[in-house]
């Protein structure tokens, strides 16, 4: 039996990378991996897989620095002793990289998002483009040691190659999957999930499922809502997701633009399935992203029709026209041709998103998804005995 450790920032279902390694634990399945997490940032929610064994490093409400961390980690796999290391997100792939190093373990790290390419400073004054440059020299040094990299698309893969130098022979791409059961509803009252979250049952609602940071582009989708609403007066605009760095500028574009009675902030919520089932049209403005589960769970959902920027890496996900609708990222005006286009086409709507979910089916089933990672896990450590 191989012990697989994978060393997050949070552990729960809340983010992107986070949900994913949730739904990955609980369809892993081959008989000769055992899975384990250690995870650097306790937080009070309930243990949403109390099957698995986690590990918190630090206390809730700690606020450990990047020292801390890497010593805590490296306690941790002394005594724990895996035989691989899968990391991903920021701080606990930094500590990953070093303490696999010392320890002569081999590490998996996962790219989840395009993290050296300038398109990070816009709309985003809290990244320093002096202390990218340190951060990129820090990946560049310290990501020599790591075993294989796992990237989410070819677009992620093709970013860290040419911005940090990792050798293309080292990188293997693996998407995000997702679990189609979550979104096979027997039936949905579609009146009153809207009336739940006070949308009316005729009103054209638009759906966006992100983290408000700069990255995800919310303000785009704010300014397009005076324009669509000359066509569709009562047009809604649902956000579900945790308050990030862009909350209080989004709350202020909402008093500015005099849009209140057409959005709502629902923050983070357990029945997005249920959500995208009483939308009309998933909207996800991002200027860059590394893949973008809510938009896999949108085209599974069957129910919602996706417009979607053109940023990286949607061409690898979207065929324009087919399986959704594209608009030029950071472009309010061009999101609301978009969406106005997809209200005024219900059949066009109903062909997308059949052709989304069958693009689902067909690429991004969790159950092959996770047959993938774990033959990864078996060649690394065929390859490191």
């Amino acid at each position: 039996m191989a012990r697989i450790l994978h060393v997050i920032n949070r552990f729960g279902t809340s983010g992107g990378a986070e949900n994913q390694l949730y739904t990955n634990l609980r369809m892993f399945s081959h008989p000769d991996l055992v899975h384990e997490v250690a995870y650097i940032f306790r937080n009070d929610e309930r243990d949403p897989l109390p099957g698995v064994p986690k590990h918190g490093l630090f206390p809730i409400g700690a606020n450990p620095g990047r020292l801390e961390i890497i010593r805590a980690l490296d306690r941790f796999v002394r005594d724990h002793r895996p035989d691989l290391i899968h990391c991903s997100l920021a701080e606990a792939a930094l500590a990953s990289r070093i303490v696999g190093w010392r320890r002569r373990i081999p590490v998996i790290e996962s790219l989840v998002n395009i993290s050296h390419e300038d398109v990070r400073v816009v709309d985003n004054p809290s990244v320093n483009p002096a202390k990218l440059a340190v951060h990129r020299m820090t990946d560049r040094v310290t990501m020599r040691p790591v075993t294989r990299f796992h990237a989410l698309t070819r677009a992620v893969a093709r970013s860290w190659r040419d911005n940090v130098g990792i050798p293309a022979g080292k990188i293997t791409v693996i998407p995000r999957g997702v679990d189609l059961d979550r979104f096979e509803h027997e039936t949905i009252d579609r009146d009153a999930i809207r009336r739940s979250i006070d949308v009316a049952p005729d009103a054209p609602m638009l759906l966006n499922v992100a983290r408000q940071e700069p990255q995800k582009g919310q303000r785009y989708l704010l300014e397009a809502i005076p324009l669509i609403a000359r066509r569709h007066p009562g047009v809604v605009a649902v956000f579900a997701g945790r308050d990030g760095n862009s909350t209080s500028q989004l709350r202020s574009i909402v008093v500015t633009l005099g849009i209140q009675d057409h959005v709502r902030f629902l923050g983070v919520r357990d029945d997005v399935p249920k959500l995208l089932a009483a939308s009309d049209v998933f909207v996800f403005p991002s200027l860059f992203e590394g893949l973008g589960v809510s938009l896999l769970e949108a085209m599974a959902a069957n129910a919602a029709v996706c417009a979607v920027s053109d940023a990286d890496p949607f061409d690898e996900i979207i065929e324009p026209g087919v399986t959704g609708a594209m608009f030029r990222a950071g472009d309010a005006h061009d999101l609301a041709r978009t969406v106005i286009e997809l209200l005024d086409d219900p059949e066009r709507c109903t062909k997308m998103a059949s052709a989304a979910r069958h693009e689902i089916e067909a690429n991004y089933r969790i159950e092959d998804i996770t047959k993938r990672l774990e033959q990864m896990y078996l060649d690394v450590l065929a390859s490191s005995s």
